[in-house]
Order: C-alpha cells, then sequence, then structure tokens
C-alpha cells in the first residue's frame, strides 16, 4: 500500500473543506489501496454481485486478499520497526521517560506544534 506522502503533514486527514487533503487521503482508503476489495455502485448492484457470487468465487477472493495480506503485514511490521528504531534510537523498552506534556515533548523534539482547534 502506497505511504502518506511528506507533503502530508501539512494535510489534515479530518477536513472537508479542503480538497487537496480529502483527495490525498481518499486515494490511501482501503477499497483504492487493497487489491481485490470486491467493489459495488449501488445496493442494486451489490445485491447483483451476491446473486452471482458462489461460495467458490468468494473464497477465491478471500484467499486472494489473504495472501496479499501476508506480504502486506510483513511490510508494515519492518516499517513500523523503522519508525520506533528512529523514535526510540536504540533504548531498551520502558527506559524512556514519559513526557509530562505531549506538545511539550513534539516542539523539544520535532518542532512540531499540533493544532487545537477542530479541522
Amino acid at each position: 500500500a502506497p505511504a502518506p506522502a511528506e507533503a502530508a503533514a501539512e494535510l489534515s486527514p479530518n477536513t472537508r473543506s479542503d480538497r487537496l487533503a480529502v483527495e490525498h487521503w481518499l486515494a490511501l482508503s482501503d477499497h483504492l489501496v487493497f487489491p481485490h476489495v470486491l467493489l459495488f455502485d449501488s445496493a442494486a448492484d451489490l445485491g447483483a454481485q451476491l446473486r452471482r457470487a458462489t461460495a467458490e468465487s468468494l473464497r477465491a477472493v478471500s484467499g486472494r486478499m489473504r495472501a496479499h495480506m501476508v506480504v502486506h503485514e510483513a511490510v508494515v511490521r519492518a516499517r513500523w520497526a523503522e519508525a520506533l528504531e528512529r523514535i526510540f534510537a536504540g533504548q531498551r523498552p520502558g527506559d524512556a521517560p514519559v513526557p509530562a506534556s505531549l506538545d511539550n515533548e513534539l516542539r523539544a523534539r520535532y518542532g512540531l506544534e499540533l493544532p487545537h482547534a477542530e479541522p
């Protein structure tokens, strides 16, 4: 699955008024990212697809999804391991102090300022 672009830091996933942000985050939605998801245009189309489907055809789709997720899980685990290594820089679990303020810690470590207003 694709990862959010570096510019995504400026694109809120919670907005409905910023077209660029909405398009960016929608492009990462499961139904557009993961292969083998069955799509339908309407309730009638869904009904028609379900009537045509057989147990065998649905098991085949499920099998393809499962095979994809085996590979995807390995990629996600590797990305998380890399991110956690960057964040904790080799510290042992439990050694990192718990910050008193998330806002202050993000500002001090990464120069980030979280917005407090709802999008």
